[in-house]
C-alpha cells in the first residue's frame, strides 16, 4: 500500500489506523488526547499511518469521520491514497491547532512540532498492547474488534449445564447404602 504524504513524497505503508482525538483546555494549556478507534462507528477524526518514513507514525487529524472512512477504504481497496490534497493547518505550534471536524483544515505531524511524540506515546502502546490492529482489516459499520484475544477470554459458567441433577440424586441413593 502506498500514500502520498502531505509533503508530496510517495511512501510505502504497512498500517493505517483510525484514531479518535480530543482537545481540552486545562490551566491555560491545550491538552490533546488520542486513542485508537474500536470501529469506524466511534467517529474517528484522525489517522495514524505507519510506513517507511523517518518518524514511526505520520498522523493526520481534524478530519471528518466520513473522510477517515473514505481514506481507509480507498487505501485498503485501491492500495493507495493521496494525502497531499487536503487543506492543512500549517501551524507549527500544537497549542494553536484547531479541532473542528475538518472545517479549519487538517493538521499533520509533518508540519506541527511535538505532535509526532504525543501520538506515538498514545497510539503505539495501544496498537502493540492488545488493542485492535488494522493489518489489512477494515472494520465495517457496526463491527467492533475484540479488545482481547478471544482464546484468552474465560468462558462464562452456566450452573445449569455443570451438573446433571439426575446423577446427583443417584449418587445420594448410593451413599445411603454404604
Amino acid at each position: 500500500m502506498r500514500v502520498i504524504v502531505p509533503s508530496g513524497k510517495i511512501v510505502e505503508i504497512f498500517r493505517i489506523t483510525p484514531v479518535c482525538e480530543g482537545k481540552v483546555r486545562v490551566n491555560g494549556h491545550a491538552k490533546f488526547f488520542f486513542e485508537t478507534a474500536k470501529s469506524l462507528d466511534s467517529n474517528p477524526t484522525g489517522i495514524a499511518v505507519e510506513g517507511n518514513f523517518a518518524e514511526p507514525i505520520l498522523y493526520i487529524g481534524n478530519l471528518s469521520s466520513g473522510m477517515v472512512d473514505s481514506i481507509i477504504t480507498a487505501v485498503m481497496s485501491l492500495g493507495y491514497y493521496d494525502l497531499s490534497t487536503f487543506k492543512y493547518q500549517r501551524q507549527p505550534d500544537l497549542q494553536k491547532v484547531v479541532l473542528d471536524d475538518g472545517r479549519s483544515g487538517a493538521y499533520t505531524s509533518e508540519f506541527t512540532k511535538g505532535l509526532d511524540g504525543l501520538v506515538r506515546a498514545a497510539v503505539i502502546p495501544q496498537l502493540y498492547g492488545g488493542n485492535p490492529l488494522f493489518n489489512g482489516v477494515v472494520p465495517q459499520a457496526g463491527q467492533e474488534f475484540p479488545e482481547e484475544d478471544p482464546e484468552e477470554e474465560p468462558e462464562e459458567e452456566d450452573d445449569d449445564d455443570d451438573y446433571d441433577w439426575e446423577d446427583v440424586e443417584d449418587d445420594e441413593e448410593d451413599d445411603e447404602g454404604i
